[in-house]
């Protein structure tokens, strides 16, 4: 609690200098109507929020509700553009790299042990208030699915 706390205090400080360095910081909530999987598996809710480091790097905080009331939460922390950084929080040797292709568009690709399970596109709108996931997955079992996400800012 205290943690989350400082990271809200810490990620409104920073929101109006640093947003114009990476739009990822502040905090979004998930729009569950908004939101899509072409595997039928949705979440229940969730939470992205970024704080900035005195170094420059951004910290990441991500929380995902399941409809059966459990919990995915997962941080990790980056650079400007990060490859295969490690998570913490998710399957052992699950990495993320995150790379900026646009004004408002990154990529980034989820991995575990150095095999591709995630790439996802994340498109901020215009005036930075809405964040668009769109991501191609393979499931356990190899089975490839589509979600698109729909994050607002908090």
């Amino acid at each position: 609690m205290k943690l989350s706390l400082l990271a809200l205090l810490t990620g409104i400080s920073c929101a109006t200098s640093a947003l114009a360095t990476d739009p990822v910081l502040g905090t979004f909530k998930m729009n569950v109507s908004k939101c899509r999987s072409s595997n039928g598996i949705l979440f229940a809710g969730g939470t992205i929020q970024g704080v900035e480091e005195e170094d420059g790097s951004i910290r990441m905080f991500y929380e995902r509700l399941k409809t059966d009331g459990s919990k995915i939460t997962l941080r990790y922390t980056y650079g400007r553009d990060c490859v295969d950084c490690p998570v913490t929080g998710g399957v052992a040797g699950l990495t993320v790299s995150r790379r900026q292709v646009g004004t408002r568009t990154f990529e980034t690709i989820w991995k575990v042990k150095g095999e591709t399970i995630t790439k996802s596109r994340n498109v901020y709108s215009t005036d930075l208030m809405t964040l668009t996931n769109t991501a191609d997955n393979v499931d356990e079992h190899g089975l490839t699915y589509r979600t698109v996400t729909v994050w607002e800012r908090q």
